[in-house]
This record gives C-alpha cells, sequence and structure tokens, in this order.
C-alpha cells in the first residue's frame, strides 16, 4: 500500500511539472498584439502607457492616431494621461492620471483602441480589428464615429454609414496606384464636404479612414493668439486617416 501511494504521488508530481512546463512554453509562443490608439478627449494633453519605472509616450495630443506598440494578449496595458502643475516652488512638473486599460485577446493580431472620454473622468475604450483576414491589403475601411449620417468614396461608389458604422471598400486604383477620396457629413438641409483629396495606396497598404466629432472644434491645434484674433473654432466633425502595410506585420 504504501509502495502504491508512493508511485501515485511520483505520477502525479510528474504530471503536474509537465502541465507546468506545456504553460510556460504556450506562454511563451502568444504573440504580441499590435496595438494603435486613437484618443477622443479635448484635453490639451499628451498620453502615456507604462513602461518599467517610467512612461513611454504614446500621442502628443488627442485627435490622433498613435503608432503602434505591443501589448501581450490578456494582459491589460495601463493608458494615463498627462497632467501638468505648478509646485509650491514655482517649477512647473506633471503627474500621469490613469485613464483607461488596453486589454486584447489572444486571437488578435492588430487592433485599433479608441479611447473617448465620456464624462466625469470616465473614459471607454472601443476596439476594432485589424486582422489580415478582416482587413486585407488594398482596402480601405471607413469607420464614423461621430454624431451625424456621413457619405464617403473611396475609388467609386457612394457609400452611406450612421454614427457608429463602419465599412470595408476596395477602391479602383489607377496605373500610379492613386483613387479619389471624398467624405461627406449630413445636416438638416445639405450635405458638407469633409474631405476631398487624391489618395494614394501603394502595394501591400491598407487604410483606415475615420470621422470624428470634436466639441471644442480641434481647439488644441489652434494658438492662443490665433483665437484672440478670429474667436474659438465651432464643434464639428473632422477626417482622419492611416495607412500601414500588411508586410511590415509578417
Amino acid at each position: 500500500m504504501k509502495f502504491s501511494m508512493r508511485v501515485l504521488c511520483q505520477r502525479v508530481l510528474i504530471l503536474c511539472l509537465v502541465f507546468n512546463a506545456f504553460c510556460v512554453v504556450a506562454k511563451a509562443q502568444v504573440s504580441p498584439v499590435q496595438v494603435r490608439v486613437l484618443f477622443l478627449d479635448e484635453s490639451k494633453t499628451a498620453y502615456f502607457i507604462k513602461e518599467g519605472d517610467g512612461y513611454q509616450s504614446v500621442s502628443p495630443y488627442p485627435y490622433s492616431i498613435s503608432p503602434a506598440f505591443e501589448v501581450s494578449p490578456r494582459s491589460p496595458r495601463e493608458v494615463f494621461k498627462e497632467v501638468k502643475f505648478v509646485d509650491d516652488s514655482g517649477e512647473e512638473r506633471s503627474r500621469y492620471v490613469e485613464i483607461a486599460q488596453i486589454e486584447v485577446e489572444g486571437d488578435a493580431s492588430s487592433v485599433l483602441a479608441v479611447v473617448a472620454f465620456k464624462g466625469s473622468d470616465q473614459y471607454q475604450v472601443r476596439y476594432y480589428s485589424e486582422n489580415e483576414d478582416e482587413f486585407p491589403s488594398g482596402t480601405v475601411r471607413v469607420i464614423n464615429l461621430g454624431q451625424k449620417p456621413i457619405a464617403a468614396s473611396v475609388g467609386g461608389g457612394v457609400f452611406p454609414l450612421v454614427p457608429g458604422e463602419a465599412k470595408l471598400m476596395e477602391p479602383k486604383l489607377d496605373h500610379k496606384r492613386r483613387f479619389f477620396t471624398r467624405v461627406a457629413e449630413k445636416d438638416s438641409e445639405q450635405w458638407n464636404i469633409l474631405y476631398d483629396d487624391v489618395t494614394i495606396l501603394r502595394a501591400n497598404e491598407r487604410m483606415t479612414g475615420l470621422v470624428v466629432y470634436s466639441p471644442s472644434g480641434m481647439r488644441h491645434t489652434y494658438t492662443e493668439s490665433e483665437i484672440l484674433e478670429y474667436g474659438p473654432p465651432p464643434p464639428g466633425h473632422y477626417w482622419l486617416s492611416y495607412s500601414d502595410s500588411i508586410r511590415e506585420k509578417n
């Protein structure tokens, strides 16, 4: 009986060691996810992630798409905004306030995270997949994050999008890989052009275009002297876009 129990314990121990080794190998094989962040926030500030004992810059101001950085699947990455203040000695200092956490799933290879201010120091995070099978090269994804219906034309055809809607389009390119991008918003009486220009989509590239709404009219992009001279900008919708290469991800 004693011999049997000893053998059983040894086998259980071996199974535990094998399982632990399997978990370590599986964890090591999980690839990090490439994440870009768009901050929909009226704060005139910069945004950071924690990196060791310090902070790494993600975006220098709101309403801009950050460069891609890595996030380990199912391991939340805290996002901070910089708050500047003057201490008792009169010196300007910074403190970092956590506003959100970026957490991605293991089956994702790339995502766009939209961090939006919702009032009372509350932020909401929405994720848009950038996996190649859902968003291949040669396509354009348009996302309406605004407050009004829009219409988008990318190299042919006109596609309506209601607020919160996203559509994938495949533009017709000319011999120089160019196409026209036209985006308009609809008010109560007419369509107003937000963007109208030529776009180039290089080989293996894809593009994301977003319509966003800024209550302050992108005030952070104006100097105080400009605001004093011309007055504060009105609230409105704006077109943002970025391109990335599938080849770079392989």
